[in-house]
């Protein structure tokens, strides 16, 4: 019987993918599985988690791969097989070494192709392959470490420079600004600063998100990303964000870095004005989630149904007990002058049979 055989591949950054990496290491996966007569699973991945805080082992692939082992779902005898051990953990040595033995009393294999190792149960008793993988976690723990604190070093600089008033903590900035050309300051836009103030003053009156994208939709007015159409989202994250009274929170990996740093962008808004506008977004959040709350709804084609005028995706709204499609650019008053709706159940429903005639 042919033993079966699991390729985990993890890369801290999804940024990796644009590399040479993955293919890589699937293509050394496979090689490995058919020289040694094996079927191979490449499916376990961990894109984008990093293994220095064990994030793959306690919310990733990983993470379902040992439950599955756990569970017994995954036979014992199975080969884990990694391009080196930094892939299952970069963590200190003794809780990289704990993850490490769990796999191997569990019955599961381990092969490492980097370093030819075919580790076992039974072979880490030989003291040697011991203390090789140990060696092997001890350096990738250290690696690590030095550049985290690197990192952290060249944040907390450009921090202070950035309070200082020197240097700009990063060349990235909200749409309604742009870096000087001497790269020591943001600029103003003032056209888009204005449609910023025009929304502020819209939330504060009482309009909703969807009106005011609405709103600048009719108005012709361009997106600051290049986009077909305002949408309500965007103008909920604008309205939430305090990059617009100059705030700036420093973040790594979508994580925030110590404190929000004040004054780091040209304000387009009053604190006065935003903070009103909080206020009137929260107190419409209020009023309306007000009452007993109905059965979860589910749209089983989300992103599928298209417009037949003008092509735009088509969008669920709910209309009294019922829930219909419209055309997306229509709602958002975006130039497409189809306004037929459709009943979703009876979409739903003509669809399901269509199915059941071609899918037993």
């Amino acid at each position: 019987m042919q033993k079966k055989a699991y390729s985990y591949i993890r890369f801290s950054s999804p940024q990796q993918l644009k590399g040479d990496s993955l293919r890589r290491q699937l293509e050394a996966s496979r090689a490995y599985a058919e020289a040694h007569d094996m079927i191979l699973d490449d499916s376990l991945r961990d894109i984008g988690v990093s293994a220095f805080k064990g994030k793959n082992a306690t919310e990733g692939a990983l993470k379902k791969f040992i439950e599955l082992v756990e569970a017994g779902r995954i036979e014992k005898g199975s080969v884990l097989i990694l391009e080196s051990l930094d892939r299952l953990s970069r963590q200190q040595v003794f809780t990289a070494l704990g993850l490490f033995s769990s796999i191997l009393s569990a019955g599961i294999e381990i092969v490492t192709l980097a370093d030819n190792q075919h580790y076992t149960a039974e072979s880490v008793n030989d003291v040697g392959q011991l203390m090789f993988s140990l060696i092997s976690m001890s350096r990738s723990h250290e690696k690590s470490a030095v550049k985290s604190k690197s990192l952290a070093a060249s944040w907390e600089n450009r921090r202070k420079l950035a309070i200082e008033g020197k240097r700009p903590m990063t060349g990235q900035c909200p749409k309604w600004l742009r870096l000087s050309d001497d790269k020591t300051r943001f600029e103003v836009i003032e056209e888009r600063a204005e449609v910023i103030r025009h929304i502020f003053r819209q939330s504060i009156a009482g309009t909703g998100q969807r009106k005011i994208a609405a709103n600048l939709n009719e108005r012709g007015v361009p997106t600051f990303n290049g986009g077909d159409m305002w949408h309500s989202s965007y103008i909920a994250k604008i309205i939430r964000s305090k990059s617009v009274i100059g705030e700036y929170q420093p973040k790594q990996k979508g994580e925030p870095i110590g404190e929000a740093i004040a004054d780091c962008y040209s304000a387009v808004v009053s604190e006065e004005l935003f903070y009103k506008a909080q206020s009137a977004r929260v107190s419409r959040m209020t009023t309306s989630s007000a009452g007993r709350k109905g059965p979860r709804f589910t749209n089983l084609f989300t992103g599928m149904c298209k417009c037949w005028a003008c092509g735009s995706t088509y969008r669920l709204i709910k209309n009294g007990r019922s829930h219909m499609f419209r055309c997306n650019s229509n709602y958002m008053a975006n130039g497409c002058e189809c306004d037929k709706r459709w009943h979703y159940r009876e979409v739903e429903a003509a669809a399901l049979v269509a199915l059941s005639e071609k899918v037993d």
